[in-house]
């Protein structure tokens, strides 16, 4: 009843206000929205570093039960397995190809040698290592695919 009473400026400011609050409104949902998707990003960087210190410590250890390896082939071994399976390793994560995985990886691991290039690892150190290299791809596979 006072809305019909009222005169034609509170009519106005009211619209005014209607429009400003609207305006607020979705601004405040786009800045959530981006806020929420910073947030993911950050997360989605985060597992895939864990991803990396599971894939190194997992590994760690598979060399050191492993009748055939040792701990000092772990890099090799990661090397190895990422190099020929990683379209199937990282099929589920934020990681574009073998490259991202070994330039996060070493960061991750805060491995102090250079990172590694995809498809250089030698033929003496693969040969050193292959041995365990389908074992290590299913553990990897059964755990994190």
């Amino acid at each position: 009843m006072l809305k019909e009473q009222a005169g034609p400026g509170y009519q106005a400011l009211a619209k005014q206000a209607s429009y400003a609050l609207a305006i607020f409104t979705n601004t405040a949902k786009q800045k959530v929205a981006r806020v929420v998707d910073l947030e993911i990003k950050v997360c989605k960087e985060e597992i895939a570093k864990e991803f990396c210190k599971a894939t190194f410590a997992l590994t760690g250890s598979f060399a050191i039960f492993h009748p055939n390896l040792d701990v000092r082939d772990t890099r090799d071994l990661i090397n190895l397995v990422f190099e020929k399976h990683y379209a199937v390793l990282l099929e589920f994560s934020e990681l574009q190809d073998a490259q991202a995985f070994f330039d996060l990886f070493k960061i991750a691991a805060q491995a102090p040698e250079e990172e590694h290039v995809h498809a250089t690892l030698s033929l003496e150190h693969q040969y050193a290592v292959e041995v365990g290299e389908e074992a290590l791809k299913n553990l990897l596979k059964a755990i994190f695919v």
